[in-house]
């Protein structure tokens, strides 16, 4: 009889929930996690950054007062304060991970795992000590890393990726970012309110591709206000970087980029390497693991989920991936799928970013004869009454379907927002059924509703 009847590899947002979701489910459960509970995300990544997002946020509104009809002396950020302030609140949450584990009674084995055949697997303790483990069924949930530059290696100096930029003792004077998608977004935006001067280098011509080019632009905008450097369609020539010596990066072309310290935020790479799978013959396709909608892989009896199967490398997508992994191994999934396409995406710049389906262009490209609808937010009351009145929200829907195939949001609470969205496009919902669809008043989330009645072609407040 194997040890347990599941073995989950990873204690991430994706590893602990499928642990969690299995053991509610009756199955004999193990969770090997090599660091701390929690993964990048909780640890390294989505608390961490947003905490002190939150930090930085504070400062830059007690700075803009004037606006709001009030005035503060001396508002001054605290780094050390802000990081020992994150530290606690991801103490607070690892401990109730791990309270969570305990309650559904699943064993916690602190090491790293490596496959040694279908069912089996060799956990190596911190103390060097092994043990050998058996299980009928295995999740993979290792996650994924910062993606490294050659030529310009993280030292935690000068040069810093996401994981050791979170821990600096002070401010940089100026900080070269090199990547303009989400990670080098926030974290522009996080160290532009702070007071840092801060350049953004992408090699693409528009910062966030991935993201709908219209939010994309109010971000850019929200940027350049914050007076930070944009350079696009920039190829780094060279570069060079040590402490105590200014930063030089030499673009295509020749200009230079000098700065106190490089930000690396270039991507992230799956943790697939030493993980056994070549033994049990795993599929694998550049690192990541390659899966069905169930997270099945090519084994039987082995599931992977989160950033190790690429896509999109977010948190509440490990999350759901290992919901349905879990329900899966324990025989009680039914119909449920994980639908790639509808996972929504949040970007925590100021303003913020809410996405979840098609853009426009991805409907067309795929031949749904599809159109969209926006809605200002500066239209507004919601708005009136903030600080803010950039941001825009957009439906993509079927011509002839009138099925929202997408939402596109830009602008205070993005990230809140989206929700709704997510559920229209999940549901199927109708632009009409969105538009018939009572919203509080006044609130930010009325933009959604304002951009459906601009598409059944009964607009009130748009133009």
């Amino acid at each position: 009889m194997a040890d347990f009847d599941l073995l989950v590899i990873g204690g991430g947002p994706g590893g602990y929930v499928a642990a969690v979701r299995a053991a509610t489910l009756g199955l004999r459960t193990a969770l090997v996690e090599e660091r701390e509970l929690g993964g990048t995300c909780l640890q390294r990544g989505c608390i961490p950054t947003k905490t002190l997002i939150e930090s930085a946020r504070a400062v830059h509104l007690a700075r803009s007062g004037k606006s709001l009809g009030f005035s503060a002396a001396e508002v001054a950020p605290d780094l050390p304060a802000m990081v020992e302030r994150k530290r606690r609140v991801v103490s607070t949450l690892e401990k109730g991970v791990a309270a969570l584990l305990k309650k559904r009674g699943v064993e916690v084995l602190a090491g790293r795992a490596r496959l040694t055949a279908a069912g089996a697997a060799e956990v190596v303790a911190r103390d060097g000590t092994s043990r050998a483990v058996s299980a009928s069924k295995v999740i993979l949930a290792t996650g994924s890393r910062p993606a490294a530059l050659p030529f310009l290696p993280a030292d935690g100096r000068a040069v810093f990726d996401s994981d050791t930029i979170m821990d600096l003792g002070r401010l940089p004077a100026s900080l070269a970012v090199i990547g303009g998608g989400v990670l080098g977004c926030e974290f522009a935006t996080l160290y532009a309110q702070l007071g840092v001067q801060v350049t953004v280098v992408e090699m693409l011509d528009r910062l966030l591709p991935t993201i709908d080019a219209d939010c994309a632009a109010e971000v850019t905008r929200a940027l350049k206000k914050l007076r930070v450097k944009v350079q696009t369609g920039a190829r780094i020539e060279s570069a060079e970087a040590r402490a105590g010596a200014p930063c030089r990066l030499v673009l295509a072309g020749g200009a230079a980029v000098e700065t106190e310290a490089v930000l690396v935020a270039a991507g992230r790479r799956p943790n697939s390497a030493d993980l056994g799978l070549e033994a049990i013959g795993v599929a694998v396709e550049r690192g990541f693991v390659k899966v069905d909608n169930r997270c099945r892989t090519s084994v039987p009896g082995v599931w992977a989920i989160g950033d190790l199967t690429g896509g999109w490398m977010l948190a509440h997508a490990a999350s759901r991936m290992g919901l349905v992994a879990a329900a899966d191994a324990a025989g009680k999934l039914g119909d449920e799928r994980y639908e790639f396409d509808k996972v929504p995406g949040a970007v925590f710049t100021d303003p913020e970013v809410g996405s979840v389906g098609l853009t426009l262009q991805a409907a067309n490209a795929r031949g749904l004869a599809a159109e969209e609808r926006a809605f200002p937010f500066r239209m507004l009351g919601r708005s009136a009454c903030g600080h803010d009145l950039s941001g825009v929200a957009k439906l993509v829907y079927g011509r002839d379907s009138r099925r929202v195939l997408g939402v596109h949001i830009c602008g205070p609470h993005a990230s809140d927002l989206i929700g709704e969205g997510a559920l229209a496009v999940s549901a199927g919902l109708t632009v009409e059924q969105l538009a018939a669809t009572v919203h509080a008043h006044p609130t930010y989330a009325e933009a959604l509703y304002e951009a459906a009645e601009a598409a059944v072609g009964l607009p009130v407040h748009g133009l």
